[in-house]
């Protein structure tokens, strides 16, 4: 299938880059609104390229709704209704394409899961999990098992593991992490490996651990510089590192700058140059230039921002990249196949936000891209 992405407001936008003396590196616009405004909710990029946002929260308490951006027209439509109103879930795709809902919190820790049916546009209840859990983290391994790892359960971080066999619909405990965790991040890694970083355990932490699919046991590496826990991104580079960057710090008061790479094969950690400012609860995605996109968030002083910057990771460079139309904090956020990037929803300082808004690099404008055609995948 073919998808075709009209956005004619780029070439008014390239314009005014020839009118400046240093053109920002990229260009925001405005994108189609949700139907429902929302924020701490998920953002799926589906297998034929359309954009799935599932549950989260907004001034009328959880959410069990779900939509999908369609990118041959550009709007959103309705993908059904959980059975479970849930924020602070977790959304997995998994290899036959269906996405899976994991855990999530409505006032009380959840451990049932559910699965969305693309072809369908429904909703599944499947086998629950074996441990109630929220703001844990789910990852499709190499080998096609699904492994969900801590999170909170009754305000208190977990340790525990469980794996999930998609075509039995079962879940198995695994190895515990090292040590209990949630708020962390969970990253896989080019040679199948999962790097666990940061979160709070209870308090905000700076170690790390290593997941190993083949023996099925967890690794202790070297620990970041500074704790990562409440708001903090990491985003694997095409180099093979991982870029961890902003959220809280040592206290629950700090909010960081920092910004840290992580070397797979050294199994070591280095700073990265800090972010111009301070943030946490942004969006972080990694452009096919190869550079990352971070935007939004909210800053040391707790107010919500529209600033948006870009790091190379070649130059180890942070660059100011614009503003966006509006602050947002604890959007969703995806690269779409065309390689727009895509903000979705969150909170500004007033309310909750169902505008979504799309940044092209310099390049992409340029090159003309009112019109992307893009294999969908």
């Amino acid at each position: 299938m073919i998808l075709r992405l009209t956005l004619a407001m780029f070439f008014v936008v390239s314009a005014s880059f020839a009118q400046v003396d240093a053109p920002l590196p990229g260009a925001w616009v405005s994108g189609p609104k949700m139907g429902v405004p929302r924020a701490t909710f998920t953002a799926t990029v589906l297998g034929n390229g359309q954009v799935l946002v599932v549950g989260g929260t907004s001034k009328r308490g959880y959410l069990q709704s779900a939509e999908r951006l369609q990118l041959e027209t550009m709007k959103w439509a309705t993908a059904g209704t959980m059975s479970d109103k849930r924020y602070g879930h977790a959304a997995t795709m998994l290899r036959d394409g269906t996405v899976l809902i994991t855990g999530g919190y409505n006032g009380r820790n959840l451990a049932g899961v559910e699965r969305y049916d693309v072809a369908t546009n429904a909703w599944t209840p499947m086998a629950p999990l074996e441990m109630a859990r929220d703001r844990h983290t789910a990852t499709l391994l190499s080998d096609g098992r699904m492994l969900v790892a801590g999170g909170w359960k009754d305000g208190v971080p977990l340790s525990s593991v469980e794996f999930y066999d998609a075509d039995n619909d079962a879940w198995t405990a695994g190895p515990p992490m090292t040590q209990p965790r949630a708020y962390h991040t969970a990253t896989l890694l080019q040679d199948g490996m999962l790097l666990v970083a940061g979160g709070e355990s209870p308090k905000n932490t700076a170690t790390a651990e290593l997941f190993d699919p083949n023996t099925d046991s967890w690794i202790a590496v070297e620990s970041m510089a500074t704790p990562h826990a409440y708001g903090q991104t990491a985003t694997l580079l095409s180099t093979g590192e991982v870029l961890v960057a902003g959220g809280e710090g040592k206290t629950d008061h700090t909010i960081e700058n920092a910004a840290e790479l992580y070397d797979p094969v050294e199994r070591i950690w280095s700073s990265a140059t800090p972010m111009p400012g301070a943030r946490h609860w942004h969006a972080a995605l990694r452009l096919t230039s190869g550079q990352v996109l971070v935007a939004g968030g909210a800053t040391r002083s707790r107010l919500v921002t529209d600033n948006s910057v870009l790091f190379d990771p070649i130059q180890n460079k942070w660059t100011h990249a614009g503003a966006m139309n509006q602050g947002r904090q604890g959007a969703a956020y995806a690269v779409l196949p065309n390689g727009f990037a895509l903000v979705i929803g969150g909170r500004d300082a007033r309310e909750f936000l169902s505008s979504t808004e799309l940044f092209a690099t310099r390049e992409m404008v340029l090159s003309g891209a009112k019109v992307e055609d893009t294999q969908a995948r």
